[in-house]
């Protein structure tokens, strides 16, 4: 399975953290750390290079010793503060914790035990702003859609693929056979990006005109 924005995004995090704590480790020790292969440690390091904090002058990005990165060394010189916990002011906390609460109300994410235990340890340390959070109404969708939301994830996790039916933005109901990839959204609505077979190419099919 081909790797994510995210994912990749979560590892060069952690990535940092370890070096911190882990100063002139050699890309191969990196490499079995995190399972990866060298080459990858390399790509990451070079991304996290220019990268860093807003102004992204040469003192504003994260560093590593250009002498150990010849040797395959991995020596981090400046984090920029990525190695330290992440600390919420009380909109961002609002804004996260109906997120979260929005995501828990997907079908197929009621129960997940991650998601869980994250709402109620960052309400736990949210204080009045969990309070806030709690006053604010999410809408979740018709219940046509979470329907639909629940039968393509199980296609997703299964490999099949769904045949359906589907009206255009010009009203056009059409038939159609597709593999599944991934389901997006704009927080307004649902949308599946799936492998037409009737178009023989990538399309992107809105959940709440699936008949």
């Amino acid at each position: 399975m081909a790797e994510t924005a995210a994912d990749r995004v979560a590892r060069m995090l952690a990535l940092i953290t370890y070096l911190e704590s882990h100063p002139g480790v050699t890309v191969d020790e990196v490499a079995e750390h995190f399972g990866i292969s060298p080459g990858q440690v390399l790509l990451d390091v070079d991304l996290l290079w220019v990268s860093g904090t807003p102004g992204y002058l040469p003192d504003d990005l994260i560093d590593f010793s250009a002498d150990d990165r010849e040797r395959n060394v991995l020596t981090l010189t400046e984090a920029r503060g990525m190695d330290r916990p992440l600390r919420l002011g009380p909109q961002e906390a609002v804004a996260l914790l109906v997120a979260l609460r929005s995501l828990r109300g997907t079908p197929g994410l009621e129960e997940d035990a991650v998601l869980a235990s994250t709402v109620t340890k960052l309400a736990a340390a949210a204080g009045e702003a969990a309070r806030t959070a709690d006053a604010v109404d999410v809408e979740l969708g018709s219940a046509d859609v979470a329907d639909t939301l629940t039968q393509i994830r199980a296609a997703l996790t299964s490999g099949r693929q769904l045949r359906l039916r589907y009206v255009s933005a010009s009203d056009t109901v059409s038939e159609r056979t597709v593999d599944p990839l991934q389901l997006l959204t704009d927080s307004q609505h649902w949308f599946l990006h799936a492998w037409c077979h009737r178009a023989v190419d990538v399309r992107q099919f809105r959940l709440d005109r699936m008949l």
